[in-house]
């Protein structure tokens, strides 16, 4: 009678230790999502414009100061900005925003 008892709490035991993996793996799949950072992130101020387009290993960007627009690319390494070269990181994507910098100023764009 006694290994009876031990049978069936063992095997309680294991029971509810399964169900309670699969609730809490569940629950983890379902915080787990993957949100891409392709898209367009921008920035604007009196008299000056910026915008990024993130698209799988690569960016491009517009620049505008004043009416005169410059025109940018490079490439992208994980959630790294690069320039065209690949060696000098310009900034970074956390979230739905780029840090970089331009002209000396920290620049943040966001996601539209």
């Amino acid at each position: 009678m006694k290994n009876l008892k031990f049978v069936i709490l063992f095997f309680g035991l294991l029971m509810f230790s399964c169900v309670n993996d699969s609730a809490s793996s569940s629950n983890n799949t379902e915080t787990q999502t993957f949100e891409s950072i392709d898209g367009t992130y921008s920035y604007e101020e009196t008299g000056f414009f910026t915008s990024i387009t993130v698209r799988g290993s690569s960016w491009t960007g517009k620049t505008t100061l004043y009416g005169s627009s410059e025109y940018e690319s490079g490439l992208m390494q994980g959630k790294d900005l690069y320039d065209s070269s690949g060696y000098a990181k310009i900034g970074y994507v956390n979230g739905k925003t780029i840090y970089t910098s331009m002209g000396g100023k920290s620049v943040h764009l966001s996601k539209k």
